[in-house]
């Protein structure tokens, strides 16, 4: 676990979920699935988002501990969410203006086309273009991101035992921000590779879904590990305005979004392929020795190695 001198500043100390986490030993976090979890986001935020101490907090903690993910149905509106893919496209994508800066002071909001040759600077080979956003940077856009996110993500950030608001106001210089993505994998080449996500500070990996498998896309998608080294798909129990949230210990990865070789998956076409919200508070280049996300040990995981 995080030494408790580290997060003492950002746990609420009246939150119940604060104490139950600092129980948790490192070597009590999952590595593979467990259960999959479907609840309405409003049922979630109600049982779960309150300062009530009583039964339910232990059992969620446990649930997640267990390898559980959990699927919000109906977090955001799809309105919302068609709005920010078109937005993108046209004032990210189609501009085709892409760059890359470190999370320092003044980082702008900015997009990312990464290939196969810029994949070979991460720490897991990954394809995908991807547009950065920032919370400092809210006004400088048309359109209001964080406005439409915060209501649910702070809903996470207390299940983590945090101050709702957690880092909102933080700069780079503060050492943790918050930092949003609007992902596309495009048809049959974008992907990730099966990996953990870092734990320290969010506990969580948070997604977003601006499409559907099935409608977007046949094959691939999202999925995580279980017991016996199988993927287990995910996506297809997912739909546009759902949120996916589950330990960052887990090991998961995103299958390459495939097709029929129709229009609507044209590399070309903007709108096909695979597109999410990812969310995520993360160290800034301020902090050495930042924690990234991982690749899994592979020597039994042939299969992990692809998209």
């Amino acid at each position: 676990m995080i030494p408790h001198s580290k997060l003492i500043s950002f746990l609420d100390p009246k939150n119940p979920f604060s104490n139950l986490w600092e129980d948790v030993k490192e070597d009590m976090l999952p590595s593979f699935l467990g259960n999959v979890v479907k609840l309405d986001f409003l049922e979630f935020k109600s049982k779960y988002h309150n300062y009530h101490n009583n039964s339910s907090k232990k059992i969620l903690i446990d649930s997640l501990l267990a390898g559980d993910i959990y699927i919000l149905k109906k977090a955001f509106s799809k309105n919302f969410l068609g709005e920010l893919r078109n937005y993108v496209i046209k004032e990210k994508f189609e501009k085709k203006k892409y760059e890359f800066h470190k999370i320092l002071d003044g980082v702008p909001n900015f997009t990312r086309d990464i290939d196969e040759n810029l994949s070979k600077n991460y720490a897991i080979p990954q394809i995908k273009t991807t547009s950065y956003f920032f919370p400092f940077n809210e006004e400088k856009e048309k359109f209001k991101i964080y406005n439409g996110v915060y209501p649910i993500w702070r809903s996470l950030k207390f299940i983590s035992g945090y101050y709702e608001d957690v880092w909102e106001k933080n700069i780079p210089s503060d050492g943790i921000i918050d930092r949003l993505q609007v992902v596309r994998y495009q048809p049959n080449t974008g992907g990730m590779v099966a990996h953990t996500d870092p734990y320290l500070y969010q506990r969580f990996f948070i997604s977003v879904y601006l499409s559907q498998k099935g409608e977007d896309f046949d094959e691939g998608g999202f999925y995580a590990l279980d017991k016996n080294n199988e993927k287990i798909d995910i996506e297809g129990n997912l739909e546009v305005g759902d949120l996916c949230f589950g330990l960052g210990t887990i090991k998961h990865g995103v299958a390459s979004p495939k097709g029929l070789g129709s229009k609507k998956y044209d590399i070309n076409n903007l709108m096909s392929g695979r597109w999410f919200l990812g969310i995520y508070s993360t160290e800034s280049d301020y902090t050495n020795d930042r924690h990234t996300t991982k690749p899994i040990n592979k020597k039994n995981i042939a299969s992990a190695n692809n998209f």
